[in-house]
C-alpha cells in the first residue's frame, strides 16, 4: 500500500482540467475537419504520387533525348539518299562514256585470255583404211564406187 500515495485534491483536478482541455480541442478539431482521415488517407496518396514524379520526369527525358536523336536521323536520311544517288549517276556517266568511246563493245572479250577448246566427236567418224575386213571379202561383192 505504501506504492499508492494519495494525492492531493488540487492536483487531481488539475489533471481532470488538462484532460477536459485536451478533449475539447480535439472535439473542436474534428468539428473543424469532420473529415480527417479522409484528408490523411488522400494526403498519403499524394506523397506516394510525389515519389513517382522524379521518375517519371527522368523516363520523359530519356524519352525526349531518344526522340530528339531519331529526329536526327530522319532529316539526315533524305541527304544521304541525295548522296548515293549522285555518286550512283556519276559512276553510270563513266561507264556510259567508256562504252560510247570503245571502237566495239565485242572486243571486250578479245582481251579476256581464254583456252580454246575444241571437243571430241563422240562417235569416231575417221574411216577405216580397209574398208571390208577380211574375213568377209569373199562373200561380198564390191562395187566400185561410180563418180
Amino acid at each position: 500500500m505504501n506504492s499508492l500515495k494519495k494525492k492531493p485534491i488540487y492536483r487531481s483536478l488539475r489533471s481532470i482540467e488538462k484532460i477536459i482541455e485536451v478533449r475539447t480541442r480535439h472535439f473542436k478539431i474534428k468539428l473543424r475537419f469532420p473529415n480527417f482521415s479522409e484528408i490523411k488517407i488522400e494526403n498519403d496518396e499524394l506523397k506516394d504520387k510525389n515519389t513517382e514524379i522524379p521518375e517519371l520526369r527522368r523516363k520523359f527525358a530519356e524519352t525526349e533525348a531518344e526522340r530528339a536523336e531519331l529526329k536526327g536521323k530522319v532529316t539526315e536520311l533524305p541527304k544521304q539518299g541525295v548522296e548515293e544517288s549522285k555518286r550512283r549517276d556519276a559512276e553510270n556517266a563513266k561507264l556510259k562514256t567508256k562504252i560510247k568511246d570503245s571502237p566495239n563493245f565485242n572486243l571486250v572479250a578479245d582481251h579476256i585470255p581464254m583456252a580454246t577448246h575444241h571437243e571430241k566427236p563422240l562417235v569416231d567418224t575417221s574411216l577405216p583404211e580397209k574398208l571390208i575386213p577380211e574375213g568377209y571379202q569373199r562373200y561380198c561383192i564390191v562395187k566400185p564406187i561410180q563418180k
